[in-house]
């Protein structure tokens, strides 16, 4: 796979960790200081080895641009974390595209998508 190819898989990928978590009821917490100093609000679902973490910025405002600049700074974000390791990062922001950070592929991308497949879900 080159780096495009995965450049679109991590990308889909970060898309199908955005759908499950919008289904699910996550745990959540707010307050987390993010880019800028700005706070966010953190979503996390866990099943066994899967972590998925979305940050999304909590009030109104931008992230200055100096700021946006430094990889790890865009107000939206998911890391995977698969058995306590992270495997995939991506950040964005209403402006700048889909960043990824980091991205392994492994076996853990079949459990993403057996969360999101029908009959997963809150009830189970």
């Amino acid at each position: 796979m080159d780096t495009e190819q995965q450049r679109r898989r991590a990308l889909e990928l970060c898309d199908m960790a955005n759908k499950l978590m919008s289904r699910e009821f996550p745990n959540w917490q707010t307050g987390t200081p993010g880019p800028g100093g700005r706070p966010l609000r953190i979503l996390a679902f866990e099943r066994g080895d899967l972590r998925i973490e979305q940050k999304t910025p909590l009030g109104q405002g931008r992230v200055p641009p100096e700021v946006q600049e430094q990889p790890g700074n865009l107000p939206d974000g998911v890391n995977i974390i698969w058995r306590k390791r992270k495997v995939l990062s991506v950040e964005w922001s209403r402006t700048i595209e889909g960043r990824v950070l980091c991205y392994e592929p492994g076996t853990w991308e079949s459990e993403l998508e057996l969360w999101l497949a029908p009959g997963h879900g809150r009830a189970h």
